[in-house]
């Protein structure tokens, strides 16, 4: 019996792997203004999370800011990518993040291969407010 529900909740995690088919979500919960501090904020966090992720194995999250100029970053690659694969996968995501979802306050970039990138204003992975 716990085969068959095992087998059932696999299914579904893999169907729903391969319906997440998007490399770039630009997410409608909010915009900013480019040349204000919630912008240089995220261009800060963006700039740290590269260098990052790839010399700390594949994996960083950071913060810039406070209050409501407050960015959250989260970058990822593979287990068994290189740090130079990360890197470049990783740039290019930046790179297209930035031109794609310029005022968005939330975006995600999964790439071809080895990495995610997720930045955006809404904390999905940090401090709990107790």
């Amino acid at each position: 019996m716990w085969v068959k529900a095992l087998s059932s909740i696999l299914s579904f995690l893999l169907m729903g792997i391969s319906l997440v088919d998007a490399n770039l979500r630009c997410y409608d919960t909010g915009n900013f203004t480019r040349n204000r501090t919630y912008g240089q904020n995220r261009d800060l966090l963006l700039a740290s999370l590269l260098p990052n992720v790839s010399a700390k194995g594949g994996f960083y999250t950071d913060s810039v800011g406070q209050n409501s100029s407050k960015v959250y970053g989260l970058g990822m690659c593979r287990g068994d990518s290189t740090p130079d694969a990360c890197y470049r996968c990783l740039n290019a995501s930046i790179h297209d993040l930035v031109a794609s979802c310029p005022n968005q306050k939330e975006a995600l970039s999964r790439g071809g291969d080895p990495h995610v990138l997720h930045a955006t204003q809404i904390a999905p992975f940090s401090e709990s407010s107790s």
